[in-house]
């Protein structure tokens, strides 16, 4: 009975449309409702995808904008003629690309060290680090290390 009252609306349908100049049933209608609920479900997790990628990428370029932000002010800090002993730093040669922790380390290799060659070793070897960082972030720091104490 079910079967034959929905074949029942389905040709009046189709008459209904015949009448109206519409001679297949929509992509609607023969898709059913289950289709067009799944496919609405995957445009909308279509849709959240890509404005989670936009949010990543205007992520992206909000850190990369801080991070060459960060660059330039070391860069300048780096240009300015105020020895590192103005900015409170000691005599640590590349200071201003080192974090708190790696000055305190710094120091305390420095003032472990038995020997003034072994103290200019480590601050030969500071010196190649510090020239590295600073070219890998495109700073210029004075090339001699500084004079040992």
């Amino acid at each position: 009975m079910k079967i034959a009252l929905t074949g029942l609306l389905l040709g009046s349908a189709m008459f209904a449309g015949a009448a109206f100049g519409i001679t297949q049933p929509s992509a609607d209608m023969q898709q059913g409702p289950g289709m067009m609920n799944q496919q609405q479900q995957q445009m909308n997790q279509q849709q959240r995808m890509n404005q989670h990628q936009q949010m990543m990428n205007q992520q992206q370029q909000m850190m990369n904008q801080q991070q060459a932000q960060k660059n330039k002010r070391i860069k300048k800090q780096s240009q300015q003629k105020q020895g590192p002993a103005a900015a409170g730093q000691g005599n640590i040669y590349g200071y201003q690309l080192m974090t708190a922790e790696e000055r305190v380390q710094y120091r305390e290799r420095m003032r472990n060290a038995k020997t003034a060659e072994e103290r200019g070793r480590i601050r030969a070897e500071h010196h190649k680090a510090m020239q590295e960082r600073a070219r890998e972030r495109g700073i210029t720091l004075p090339n001699p290390p500084p004079p040992s104490n």
